[in-house]
């Protein structure tokens, strides 16, 4: 197992670690900020990690990931070798919904502690070496514009295997700020897959961050439990977090090569929600819960295309790089939405 990838992964588990216990031991607002920053931190570089260690599986394995991450809990399951968080979101939120049904928020906060611990254990114990046919990258090499030639890269098995072409002088790279060089000149290649991942994470969290606490139905309930609107924003939560799940798992059976136009549906989820927040002309729970849904399932086909696409379409000396900057940024554009809801809840709550 490679020492740089134990350590960035137990530096993930302690970050969620302690964004649970801070969180749930917190007496003031300060610390609960404090346990929020570690969250993000434990997210954010949890992703980039993950996926860019998805490019030394079989391809399929994004799908897998996909289909597992979530960004408001960390769980973990195993699937072709390669460790994801599994069912994050729709877990950490059902788990949170209904231990909060009998425990108080901070006890079952508390005992989500052993779940990034359970990640760490699967990482040194239960995943494998990643799968022999994925080629290793040879970062000796030099791209310009003399010579066009097939560039061939020595995959783990001793075979040869044709990558793609391109044109190359045979020069080496000397050292590693030279081949960072190489690959940040690659970036104005990733924007396709970018932007879309941004503009999906920007108008979906603002959606979540800024509008679900103002999306309350009176007379409102779920078989026996009378839905209040602390309870009615947990299942905004779980069930856009279905939604999700949902839809990234089906790029493991079909793909979107067009999937930039959900996030423009997603910029009209966010104008429909928020003139709901101000009107209230929606009649009910059920049908803004229904829009949720949709709002779920418009960002996770977003994201799992995105990343389908750069390991389809991004040459393998580029990819396991380029992964980790798209992972950037959906990051930004949560950020970007965090920024923003605060002023969109303070607007909304003066009209």
């Amino acid at each position: 197992m490679c020492p740089m990838m134990c350590v960035r992964v137990l530096v993930v588990a302690l970050l969620a670690a302690s964004c649970f216990i801070v969180v749930s031991l917190a007496e003031s607002i300060q610390l609960v900020l404090l346990g929020v920053v570690f969250a993000s931190m434990s997210s954010g570089f949890g992703e980039v990690t993950f996926l860019s260690f998805t490019t030394r599986y079989h391809k399929s394995t994004v799908g897998g990931w996909s289909s597992g991450t979530g960004n408001t809990a960390v769980g973990v399951a195993i699937m072709d070798g390669c460790v994801i968080r599994g069912a994050a979101g729709v877990g950490g939120s059902v788990i949170y919904t209904v231990l909060t049904l009998y425990l108080t928020p901070r006890v079952a906060i508390l005992l989500q502690v052993a779940l990034p611990i359970l990640m760490g254990v699967a990482y040194l114990f239960l995943l494998t070496t990643p799968h022999q046919q994925v080629a290793k990258v040879d970062r000796d090499i030099i791209v310009s514009s003399e010579d066009e030639k097939s560039i061939q890269l020595q995959s783990l098995d001793g075979k040869r295997e044709q990558m793609y072409s391109t044109k190359v002088t045979g020069i080496r790279i000397k050292s590693a700020g030279a081949w960072l060089g190489a690959q940040t000149r690659y970036v104005p290649n990733l924007f396709p897959y970018m932007v879309p991942l941004f503009i999906v994470f920007a108008a979906e969290y603002m959606i979540n961050q800024g509008l679900f606490e103002l999306l309350y139905y009176r007379n409102t309930s779920l078989g026996t439990w009378c839905l209040d609107g602390h309870l009615q924003y947990r299942w905004y939560q779980v069930v856009y977090q279905v939604g999700v799940f949902l839809s990234r798992t089906s790029v493991i059976i079909f793909q979107m090569p067009f999937y930039w136009v959900l996030s423009l549906l997603q910029v009209a989820n966010f104008q429909l929600l928020f003139c709901e927040a101000i009107y209230g002309f929606i009649p009910s729970f059920w049908i803004t819960i229904s829009i949720v849904l949709f709002e779920g399932l418009m960002g996770g086909a977003v994201y799992a295309n995105a990343f389908y696409y750069i390991t389809k379409q991004v040459p393998a000396v580029n990819r396991e790089f380029s992964m980790g900057v798209a992972a950037v940024a959906d990051s930004l554009g949560v950020v970007t939405a965090g920024f923003a809801s605060i002023g969109i809840h303070n607007y909304i709550c003066t009209v």
